[in-house]
């Protein structure tokens, strides 16, 4: 029994803390512009920044919060830092292959995923 109160107390708390944690989703998303850049935008990406932003510099982290979370293009981030569309694409390019080079070496979104995959399975056991 007492188990079993640990169980549900623990699998609250945690669906507690991954609300917190995930709280802004962007949806699959494709911007193109003129045919010159493509880059998706997705749920994986804004859990990938959140956990990793901190190893970002401040320029690159705050283009990408304007591009994911704000939804700003590229035109709209560089005119609002007064720099080139050219120069505000590279901070973005660089900052997202550094999240994800990150994520390659840490695995640590990997391992999030794969808990909360075990939780839901608790989950259901507990609703048995």
């Amino acid at each position: 029994m007492l188990t079993r109160i640990f169980l549900v107390f623990f699998i609250k708390t945690v669906a507690i803390i991954k609300k917190i944690c995930y709280n802004v989703f962007v949806k699959l998303k494709c911007f193109t512009k003129r045919g010159r850049m493509k880059l998706v935008k997705d749920e994986q990406m804004a859990k990938l920044f959140d956990l990793y932003q901190n190893i970002l510099t401040e320029t690159q982290k705050v283009f990408l919060q304007d591009f994911i979370y704000r939804d700003l293009t590229l035109s709209e981030i560089a005119e609002n830092n007064m720099i080139s569309r050219q120069a505000a694409s590279d901070a973005i390019n660089k900052g997202i292959a550094r999240i994800y080079e990150m994520e390659e070496k840490i695995g640590f979104l990997k391992t999030i995923t794969c808990l909360e995959e075990q939780i839901e399975k608790l989950e259901r056991k507990v609703k048995l």
